[in-house]
This record gives structure tokens, sequence and C-alpha cells, in this order.
């Protein structure tokens, strides 16, 4: 067998705590994450010492804190009206309350429990492309991201692809209706859709041209009241007169021949 120097590791081996680049761990969320809009049932103070509450149907009451690079979403308890079971995932004590991982952690040195599973996915989202425009509330939803990127990838920019149909997505559709020679009104009308590869039933329908008036045709021969139908007679072309002779006769030469001569 061959010597092995101390301290050598095998091909492929990993240092403890190594992670490839671009990990992220679970319930990661990006500096910039904002949490998605659902309109609370009632509305609640501001928490005294962590700030305002947000609100999500599956979540609950939820507060978000930037840190390191990441967005936390967390709560200061866990519900108390949902059964948490404790439960291990890859070495990691998590809770689980009724489909919601939370993981026991501390902010500004007080425990809380941070929010690790996605949040759930929104009611009422918009499943057609036409007619989105600019409303209030913004209207959100996977429709409008998959709109963000098209448009995106169009050329168009559109400010961040968040999935929120806001005034930078507005500007990015009427620049796009302008640059095509369609009404800039910044909603998504067939020809809009049409143009960022959406297949709207009907939209290239041709217009129907306008019928041409015909042509003037005989009369319809009378019926008799016995149900014999007599034929209308039809009208001759009037003949085109004869052309008068230019020589005139001479009227005295007839008679001088019948004279007898003396």
């Amino acid at each position: 067998m061959g010597h092995r120097p101390v301290g050598s590791r095998p091909p492929g081996h990993r240092p403890p705590g190594y992670r490839p680049p671009g990990y992220r761990p679970p319930g990661y969320r990006p500096p910039a994450y904002r949490p998605p809009y659902h309109r609370p049932p009632y509305h609640r103070p501001p928490h005294y010492h962590y700030g305002p509450y947000h609100y999500n149907s599956g979540w609950g009451w939820f507060f978000t804190a930037a840190i390191i690079g990441s967005t936390l979403v967390y709560t200061t308890s866990l519900p108390s009206d949902k059964e948490c079971e404790k439960i291990t995932e890859k070495g990691e004590t998590l809770y689980l309350c009724d489909g919601v991982l939370y993981r026991s952690t501390y902010y500004e040195d007080e425990k809380v429990y941070e929010i690790v599973s996605d949040p759930p996915a929104e009611q009422g989202q918009p499943q057609s492309v036409v007619g989105l425009g600019l409303t209030s509330p913004f209207t959100r939803g996977e429709t409008v991201r998959e709109l963000q990127n098209r448009l995106v990838g169009a050329g168009y920019d559109v400010g961040s692809v968040d999935g929120v149909f806001g005034s930078g997505t507005e500007s990015a559709v009427m620049w796009l209706q302008y640059d095509n020679g369609l009404d800039s009104s910044g909603v998504i009308d067939p020809p809009t859709a049409t143009l960022l590869g959406y297949d709207v039933p009907g939209a290239a329908e041709p217009v129907a041209a306008p019928a041409q008036q015909a042509a003037p045709t005989d009369p319809a021969p009378a019926a008799e009241a016995d149900g014999s139908v007599t034929e209308q007679p039809e009208v001759a072309a009037p003949a085109d007169p004869e052309p008068a002779s230019d020589v005139v006769p001479d009227a005295g030469t007839d008679d001088a021949m019948d004279e007898p001569q003396n």
C-alpha cells in the first residue's frame, strides 16, 4: 500500500460546514423581499418593539427584519390555536404547525420563531393576462410575474420582476403598445397579448369586408291571378336612323322626259 501523508483527504472531500457556491439556507429571502399582499381582517397596532405587523392568510400576523443579506420573517411565539409538532430535518429542529414550518432563533436578543415555509398561493389570482392593468390595490400573482418576464425579454424595463402590476409594469406595457402602433392604454388587450407571445383565441381573426352592393338585375316576371307567369316584353333598343342622302334629285328632269317633243 502506498504511503498517505498525515492530514490527507480523499478526492471530493469537503470540510465540515462547507456550502457550495450559491447555497441558500431554508427560508432564505433576498433583502428586497416583500411579503405577498393580503388584506387583513382588521387593523392591528404596531408591536412596541418589533414595529408594524404584516398579515398572510396562511402565516397569520408576522414581522420582517433584514439580517445579513436576507429577510427574516418571524413571529414572537408559535400559534396557540394550532397543533404544533417538533421535527428534525438534517440535524435541525423545526416546528410544524398546520403545514407551516417554524425555526427557533434569536433577533435583537429576543427568542423568536422564523417562518421557514413559503407563503401559500394567493387567492383570486388572475387566470388570464388579457385585461390586466393598474388597479388599486395592485394586481399580484404568477400571471403578472410571467407578464413581467415577457416584457423584460422584449426589451422593456418593468422595474423589478416581483409579480406586482405597478406603475413600472404599466409604463412598459404603454411603451410596447406605442412602439407597435397600438393604443397606449397600459391595459393588456388581445393585440398586446399576441405581441408578447400569448395564444389569445380569436385575436387574429380577419375583419369581414363590407358587403358590396349587388348589381341591378332584370325585374322578375309578374304572376297572374291564375298562377301563370307573364313574360315582360323586351324593349328593343331604338335603331339608329338612316343617314339622310346628300344627293337631292332634280325635280324637273322627269317632267322634261314625259313632255312630247314638238
